[in-house]
């Protein structure tokens, strides 16, 4: 399945959220998560002009070690008023800083992009309309996170990495998946 074939995907799954397709692009550091969540979103907005947002998950995360609560506050600050029809709000978080910043509303559109490691979970699942799994090979997820985050992310890669396994394992990500994408962004459909 080709960018194309995926965008149709995304546009034809249910709409489990009033009015809005919650698509949750999920996988390791370094797989390529946002730059195929930056294409999809073009190619969706070519179908559906100005109703396509994309949230990120670095802009949540409570600093290196907020990786497994980051979904408690996806669930209750964006899906449940998303479940009702209502904005959510974003807290994001100041990295520098260490400080969530004030919270600004997150109107629900058509198509909402939830990018990021941790971006799918079991207890909002049933609003989710499409899981893509992303995926790479360790050395090259590792070299790509560190050509985009350098030193910093050095120190924090294996902490990050067990996390990620810890989240993942909780969640039963992969297996979830709707669609996987492997490291050179060819798309195939999951065998369920």
């Amino acid at each position: 399945m080709l960018l194309p074939e995926l965008v149709a995907q995304v546009l034809s799954s249910p709409s489990r959220l009033p009015g809005s397709r919650l698509v949750c692009l999920d996988g390791r550091a370094g797989a390529g998560k946002t730059s195929l969540a930056d294409e999809l979103a073009a190619g969706c907005t070519l179908a559906c002009p100005g109703q396509v947002s994309v949230l990120h998950l670095d802009d949540l995360y409570a600093g290196w070690s907020g990786l497994p609560d980051v979904a408690d506050l996806v669930a209750t600050s964006l899906v449940a008023p998303w479940r009702r029809g209502l904005p959510g709000y974003v807290a994001t978080w100041d990295w520098h800083r260490g400080v969530r910043r004030e919270p600004v509303p997150q109107v629900p559109t058509s198509v909402i992009l939830l990018e990021g490691v941790g971006s799918y979970a079991r207890r909002y699942a049933d609003a989710v309309s499409s899981l893509i799994w992303v995926e790479s090979p360790e050395p090259v997820r590792r070299a790509r996170a560190l050509a985009r985050d350098g030193r910093v992310f050095a120190a924090h890669w294996d902490r990050w990495a067990a996390d990620e396994e810890f989240v993942h394992a909780r969640e039963g990500t992969r297996s979830a998946a709707d669609v996987v994408v492997d490291t050179g962004l060819v798309v195939e459909q999951a065998a369920r």
